[in-house]
């Protein structure tokens, strides 16, 4: 599936399914039923990695995931799973993934560094310059997370970047953005305070400019 965040779709297929998510999704899951939904109709689902998405302001449900986003996710899981996963096998997997995933705690990928509590930054030190990915997840088996490449021995999260990340415990991964090897693990624990007021539109970088396509002749169109 593709991330909600940011989708295109043609007007003739938003047209065919009746709109581009379903309404009766309280949260979450929305992206995956849409998905779900043009793999069914034969479409492509296809990520452009060189695109650029500003998001001025955003919040997410924390690291304690209860309350009422937690309810929803609920109530939108099962909604997904009876409209697409419904047969027995479906079920059985179901219940495999539950118990493997939620009543056991998730078992680390690599073996990693301690850094303890931090109230700032981290820096994450290699043991050579290189090319690299670093990876930023809230499970130490890097299920979902956030990346960024960069070049040298060492890295620190960037000031802005630190000042969203809620209290909690972070775990991080660098791998040789070529090759994809591991390079090293790292775990800690953000105490200082999320920020809690929005970005001044004016400090952000602006995307930068589409290209105009070209013709057969070199010339730019349109």
């Amino acid at each position: 599936m593709l991330s909600g965040a940011c989708l295109f779709l043609r007007r003739g297929t938003v047209d065919a399914l009746g709109g581009p998510m379903d309404a009766d999704y309280p949260l979450y899951f929305e992206d995956a039923d849409l998905c779900a939904r043009l793999r069914a109709r034969g479409e492509r689902l296809e990520l452009v990695p060189a695109s650029e998405v500003l998001h001025h302001w955003s919040r997410a449900a924390g690291p304690r995931f209860e309350g009422e986003p937690a309810r929803r996710w609920h109530v939108s899981r099962a909604r997904y799973h009876a409209q697409h996963h419904a047969g027995a096998l479906d079920r059985a997997r179901r219940r495999l993934v539950t118990w493997l995933g939620f009543e056991r705690p998730p078992l680390p990928l690599h073996p990693a560094r301690d850094l303890g509590a931090c109230g700032e930054a981290p820096t994450f030190e290699l043991a050579r310059d290189g090319r690299w990915q670093l990876e930023l997840s809230l499970t130490p088996h890097f299920g979902l997370a956030a990346g960024a490449r960069f070049e040298g021995a060492t890295y620190a999260l960037p000031a802005r970047t630190w000042s969203w990340l809620f209290p909690a415990v972070y775990h991080a991964r660098v791998v040789d953005a070529d090759s994809g090897a591991f390079a090293g693990a790292w775990r800690f624990e953000k105490t200082s305070p999320a920020r809690s007021w929005p970005l001044d539109p004016g400090s952000l970088p602006q995307p930068r400019a589409m290209a105009r396509p070209r013709d057969g002749r070199g010339e730019r169109v349109g």
